[in-house]
């Protein structure tokens, strides 16, 4: 698959499942794809712009965490703090065996965000 086309078919999923599937698919190519294909480098300018203002202790949820990239890079960063999350199960094998994440799950649920992060946010910090 060209790819162009195989990034617009992972984008045009019609539901959550859909979508987890295709990362699924995708998975174990995914972070070489896009370097290779597309000189991807958000993971690196969204840690150096987020290492600016988070500090190093800070609890961090990676959510929609992939194959880990942005997890890989503020590791080398110096952050120790981190959870991953995300809806295929195909990336967040990729993203275990990267060894950045404190825990890695894909128990997603929706929750009224307003209403659960604690007051001052605490010492967490939300990613993504």
């Amino acid at each position: 698959m060209e790819k162009q086309n195989k990034v617009r078919w992972v984008c045009s999923f019609r539901s959550n499942q859909e979508l987890a599937r295709r990362y699924d698919q995708c998975a174990e190519d995914y972070d070489a794809a896009l370097k290779r294909d597309f000189e991807y480098r958000a993971p690196e300018v969204t840690a150096e712009f987020f290492a600016r203002y988070v500090p190093g202790e800070a609890m961090i949820l990676d959510a929609g965490a992939g194959t880990g990239m942005v997890g890989e890079v503020l590791t080398k960063l110096g952050y120790a703090n981190l959870v991953a999350m995300d809806l295929s199960q195909g990336m967040l094998e990729v993203t275990r065996q990267k060894n950045v994440y404190q825990m890695v799950t894909g128990e997603v649920k929706e929750i009224d965000i307003p209403a659960s992060l604690p007051s001052k946010y605490e010492s967490r910090t939300l990613v993504r």
